[in-house]
């Protein structure tokens, strides 16, 4: 979303007649709130937000803590594809101070993502086991050879299978609009078992 001179002078800026440049944000002096507006105003600009990365963390006021530097680069991150490589070269622009905190950051952020993929994996190889274990119920397999095929305890599979066979509870559920987290909670079944029940319901539709 881009802000607009509108914006501007609702906020107090009535001097401008049109959309600031970069020149009259920067004359402002208003600490870190100018990079704010910086940041937004080229929101989406990639080019630019590689090419002036030093002007964006220039900052007027001391950022004793780095907040504001973290807060900004996690912004930046978010609206573009920098990569770690590219940014070594972007901090090239950047304050010698600053360096330290953008990078301890970043190095956040990566280790963050690294732990959601991580987790989006494990929650996709349950997902999966427990269609497979929905269609083992049906076919009648054994659990022993289930849970040997699966590599997973046969206490789960059974656990797993007793939780499948409150599909029409489920569905009830769903049908009332309760929430996922609500029907689990109200059978004491794992929230994994009714996303599955509620994705092959919205399939079959």
């Amino acid at each position: 979303m881009y802000l607009t001179p509108t914006d501007f002078n609702a906020n107090g800026f009535t001097q401008f007649n049109s959309f600031p440049s970069d020149e009259q944000l920067l004359s402002l002096q208003m600490e870190f709130l100018l990079n704010t507006f910086l940041a937004l105003k080229h929101y989406k600009e990639e080019t630019y937000i590689r090419q002036q990365f030093g002007l964006l963390f220039k900052l007027e006021g001391e950022d004793v803590h780095g907040n504001f530097t973290r807060a900004l680069l996690v912004y930046l991150i978010r609206i573009t594809e920098i990569q770690p490589l590219e940014l070594n070269n972007l901090l090239e622009q950047v304050e010698a101070h600053q360096k330290k905190t953008i990078m301890s950051t970043y190095d956040m952020i990566i280790a963050e993502a690294i732990e959601e993929r991580s987790r989006k994996e494990k929650k996709e190889k349950a997902l999966e086991h427990i269609l497979l274990i929905r269609t083992s119920l049906q076919k009648n397999i054994d659990i022993e050879i289930v849970a040997l095929l699966l590599k997973i305890s046969p206490n789960y599979v059974k656990k797993t299978q007793a939780a499948l066979q409150k599909k029409s509870e489920i569905l009830q559920f769903l049908k009332d609009k309760h929430t996922i987290k609500q029907i689990a909670k109200q059978l004491k079944i794992s929230e994994l078992v009714v996303e599955v029940i509620k994705s092959l319901k919205i399939k079959n539709k």
